[in-house]
């Protein structure tokens, strides 16, 4: 068993390992209380070494918490082995070797991890030891952000951020992700929102140079394609002319479950297009775009294609087209539809592509302007008796239900009175005169409720009946 000197704030712990000398583990200023812990975990170890048996769980976790200085003086006295020599994790080396292993990833995602890495890299450096970036310095570089990016853009290297820590976090390297509790905020920015009419998309297509460009606009806004990569897929053996229908093959979704195709109807709107592109097609040309299928960037193209046809260039040039073919659509069919035809889910719909429209304000205020003419608006006047508060008239409830014969309760027990017993002028026993010679509580709901079961009235008429007879003195029959 090993002892515990403490003089002077110094402490010391001395042991006996497999009946040798005792050795010493020096420790230097320490409070005693703190040296007592010590000293328990070495008996630990020292009776773990003698019999082989497995190191305690809190003793294991505790040399996973002490630092390398106290861990050097136990490995000194072979109660365990010496640490490794620590190996410095470069941030940027990290990052490429991370994007470089990942080959099942879609370019637009490499791409996002590449931008996160050079707003890691300019605000911590290239080589900075990974695992001493701590909380602090991470919420720092997401401030550092706030300032210079969009919202959403920030929300996105917040997201492969989060990433590429998560990697460090699986591989061991950290124990806890310096980016848990940043906020990942919106991803959507409706200030790059914009609905873009037909008639505007009519005169770009007129503009455009050649049909690759006039396709370029007719599929994103006619047919909801993405651009460029499902354009880049079409060939003409996806387009059936008999059903009027295409066959869609989406890289961005094969990884789910219908692999990423989808069949999309061919609008009216869009067949003009289309069939100009098949009759102007060379002889043998099996993709619906020929020359522009190596263009990995056409929004610039595409902006000064805008400029010349006279219109201003909107944000996000091609995928406001695909949202306004979706606002559209929405209007006509039933939302699972829509989504089927474009390629995402009513989530993603209704946070990233259906926008509000001029159309719709001019139908709201068209209805409007309808009701105002036929007299049913919400200014409508109600007739004088259906505002009036009926007279206050003698019955039960009064605080729940008009009073007089407005009161349907009153009325059924009228009539119920009148059909079941004659008329009130009939001399019959009062209901309060029986009942309680009989043994019964006329106040109890039970009472009421079993009455009213016997004579075939329900429950309120039958209490209207007892409470007329107890308020007026009128002689009912039950």
């Amino acid at each position: 068993m090993a002892s515990l000197t403490h003089t002077n704030g110094r402490g010391a712990i001395q042991f006996a390992l497999g009946g040798a000398k005792r050795r010493t583990i020096r420790l230097g200023k320490i409070a005693r209380k703190n040296a007592a812990t010590i000293r328990a975990h070495v008996d630990h170890l020292v009776s773990s070494a003698e019999t082989g048996a497995a190191v305690p769980q809190a003793t294991a976790i505790w040399l996973g918490e002490i630092g390398d200085a106290l861990h050097a003086k136990l490995a000194k006295v072979e109660l365990v082995r010496p640490r490794e020599a620590h190996v410095a994790t470069e941030l940027a080396a990290f990052v490429d070797d991370y994007i470089h292993r990942r080959t099942d990833l879609k370019p637009r995602t490499i791409a996002n991890l590449k931008q996160c890495r050079r707003t890691l890299v300019a605000h911590f450096g290239a080589h900075r030891d990974l695992t001493t970036i701590n909380r602090s310095e991470m919420r720092d570089w997401h401030r550092g952000l706030l300032k210079t990016l969009a919202t959403a853009t920030v929300a996105m290297h917040v997201k492969k951020a989060r990433q590429l820590f998560a990697e460090a976090l699986d591989q061991k390297l950290i124990d806890e992700s310096p980016v848990k509790g940043i906020k990942v905020g919106s991803q959507s920015n409706d200030a790059r929102q914009q609905y873009i009419p037909a008639a505007d998309i009519e005169k770009v297509i007129a503009a455009c140079p050649d049909s690759d460009w006039k396709l370029f606009f007719a599929l994103s806004r006619y047919g909801g394609l993405r651009i460029p990569s499902e354009v880049r897929r079409l060939r003409w053996t996806d387009i059936n002319w008999a059903t009027s229908r295409m066959t869609v093959h989406a890289s961005k979704t094969e990884h789910h479950q219908n692999r990423g195709i989808r069949v999309v109807p061919i609008f009216p709107e869009l067949l003009p297009h289309l069939l100009e592109a098949f009759n102007s097609a060379e002889e043998g040309a099996t993709h619906v775009i020929t020359s522009r299928r190596t263009l990995s960037n056409p929004g610039t193209t595409g902006a000064k294609i805008v400029a010349r046809a006279g219109l201003a260039a909107w944000p996000r040039l091609f995928q406001n087209l695909r949202a306004s073919c979706e606002t559209d659509l929405s209007a006509n069919f039933p939302s699972h539809v829509t989504c089927a035809w474009i390629g995402n889910t009513e989530a993603v719909a209704r946070k990233h592509y259906l926008m509000v429209t001029e159309t719709h304000f001019e139908q709201a205020t068209q209805r409007a302007a309808k009701c105002a003419a036929e007299g049913t608006g919400n200014d409508r006047k109600r007739p004088v008796a259906e505002t009036q508060k009926p007279p206050e008239t003698e019955g039960f409830c009064e605080s729940q239900y008009p009073q007089g014969e407005s009161n349907l309760l009153e009325r059924r027990a009228r009539e119920t009175e009148q059909r079941s017993f004659g008329a009130p002028s009939a001399v019959v026993v009062p209901v309060r005169d029986v009942y309680p010679v009989m043994g019964y509580d006329c106040s109890s709901p039970k009472f009421s409720r079993n009455r009213s079961r016997e004579h075939g009235v329900g429950f309120g008429v039958f209490q209207c009946l007892l409470q007329r007879s107890v308020a007026k003195e009128h002689p009912c029959r039950v």
